[in-house]
């Protein structure tokens, strides 16, 4: 069975570019669905029909999994199958017909300005963490990054001579501008203190924990909570609010649809229209 989940993988990959976060969730979502076919007595997913496919969505249902999980379960399962008849493995879609069920779209928590700026200023910049963490904050704050990118950029992806970061993986990439404070707090961590955190050991992550190895989405998380819990932020903070922080407030001070798409690196631009609502709302 996993040959042909592998193959719409390379095929997610090598064609359609998707990122790397997208790739493992078809791949976590397909693989449930052929251990649950097997289950079932199916040796092949090509054998899979409709009704073993409204049975597994019935499953996650009565696993009390929630709607968005079941809507993307079947969005996973209609993409593969799709690919599997345009391949000719199969002759019908057993997915074709199949309704998601209907996810409401909550609103986004945010910070206000107010509320991120008081939180890039409490960290310190007096020392090589201080530094590090302010920069990481401020420019979580200024460009809107994944906190996955920012612990993936490496040194040669920012230029502050341009003012620039290149951010993303490999099969999808853009540019983000840097602002003038975040460039003087990266040249600051650059030339003095990342130096120090690296101590001569060979690596090229942008930002480095105390013993020169990348910074872990885990040590950023870390890194956020004890910063919000000095500014009296009461909000349950995580980077991704950071991020539809910065969204919205782009929305409200005139950013247009298609560059804030452009700048949060959505592939589909109902995401970007959120901050729309969100802002009409206010």
């Amino acid at each position: 069975m996993d040959t042909y989940i592998t193959a719409f993988l390379d095929y997610l990959t090598q064609v359609k570019k998707a990122s790397v976060n997208t790739i493992a969730s078809y791949g976590r979502d397909l693989s449930c669905f052929s251990l649950y076919a097997q289950t079932m007595g199916i040796s092949s997913l090509t054998d899979v029909t409709k009704t073993i496919v409204m049975s597994y969505l019935y499953s996650l249902e009565k696993a009390q999994r929630s709607a968005a999980t079941i809507s993307r379960n079947t969005a996973s399962l209609r993409s593969f199958y799709q690919f599997m008849l345009a391949k000719g493995w199969i002759k019908e879609n057993p997915v074709l017909g199949l309704e998601s069920p209907k996810v409401e779209k909550h609103l986004p928590l945010i910070l206000s300005t107010e509320e991120m700026e008081h939180l890039v200023e409490q960290a310190k910049a007096e020392d090589a963490k201080g530094v590090r963490d302010k920069a990481m904050l401020q420019l979580l704050c200024s460009t809107g990054m994944r906190v996955t990118e920012l612990v993936s950029l490496r040194e040669k992806d920012v230029s502050l001579a341009s003012g620039y970061v290149v951010c993303g993986d490999e099969n999808k990439q853009r540019i983000l501008p840097l602002q003038g404070e975040t460039v003087s707090l990266l040249r600051l961590y650059l030339e003095k203190y990342r130096p120090l955190l690296q101590r001569s050991r060979p690596c090229d992550a942008l930002f480095l924990n105390y013993i020169g190895q990348p910074m872990s989405r885990q040590g950023f998380w870390k890194i956020l909570k004890s910063y919000a819990k000095k500014a009296g932020i009461t909000k349950e903070i995580t980077p991704q609010m950071l991020r539809h922080s910065f969204a919205y407030h782009r929305m409200e001070n005139g950013c247009d649809v298609e560059t804030l798409r452009e700048m949060m690196g959505h592939s589909d631009i109902s995401s970007t229209l959120l901050y729309a609502k969100m802002s009409i709302k206010k």
